[in-house]
């Protein structure tokens, strides 16, 4: 049986959807109703599609997309009551969309359409587009012990990679991330973060101070101190002559 994920703030929006899938018997179906529980569902659960709201509280669909690890296996089919999104999807040629509200027969072209292309390029492209369109990651979505926590990223002051595990450091307090630096570098403001090593991305308005020379050290508003890379360090300078 296929895997749906049914994500959407509105209990009758994922009934619709449910009473379609389970009328051919061919679907294992599971329920959020909020971005957290969808992170959470999808980590557990490991959905083949998903159907995705994008008007969410706390986390928007996009939230959510960009805080799933190891995405490119999934496969997303939007839900949206406007038009702009829906049109979005379709420009950035996502796996498909549905505007609400829709037919049984348009809900069945979405299920064909998900079993088509390959994901990693559509998804590529989304990703892609949401950079040119300036959506950038604005929180990190984050377990710590039995609860989730949202950090905003103007309360991050760095973010490091240490043997292989990506680490969120705020002011007094560092949390463990799911996303690499490569993922985050792609989403995250560049006006705002720079990556000043292969290991660290800083947060511009978070340094205190930086050494001129070859190797260069950046200290940080929270007292850390960091190493940038002889390119780092180019770029730090040239962010700061702006």
């Amino acid at each position: 049986m296929t895997r749906v994920l049914l994500v959407d703030d509105e209990p009758l929006a994922r009934a619709r959807i449910r009473k379609y899938l389970e009328k051919d018997g061919l679907y294992e179906i599971r329920e959020a109703s909020d971005g957290f529980a969808a992170l959470e569902l999808i980590a557990d659960f490991k959905p083949e599609i998903v159907f995705l709201d994008i008007e969410m509280p706390e986390l928007n669909g996009f939230d959510v997309l960009r805080n799933i690890p190891n995405h490119e296996n999934l496969k997303i089919i939007f839900q949206t009551a406007y038009d702009q999104f829906a049109i979005q999807a379709f420009e950035v040629n996502a796996c498909d969309y549905l505007l609400k509200p829709f037919r049984d027969d348009r809900l069945q072209k979405s299920l064909e359409r998900s079993q088509q292309s390959p994901r990693p390029t559509k998804l590529k492209k989304l990703e892609d587009h949401l950079v040119r369109e300036r959506r950038y990651l604005d929180k990190f979505v984050v377990d710590v012990g039995t609860k989730t926590r949202i950090i905003p990223a103007e309360d991050v002051f760095c973010l490091l990679s240490e043997s292989h595990v990506t680490k969120l450091v705020l002011e007094q307090v560092d949390y463990a991330y799911s996303q690499s630096l490569t993922y985050l570098e792609k989403q995250l403001d560049p006006a705002v973060f720079l990556r000043i090593h292969r290991n660290c991305i800083v947060r511009l308005d978070r340094i205190a101070s930086f050494t001129n020379g070859q190797n260069v050290e950046v200290s940080m508003k929270n007292g850390a101190v960091l190493k940038a890379s002889r390119e780092g360090g180019r770029a730090l300078k040239e962010a700061f002559s702006k």
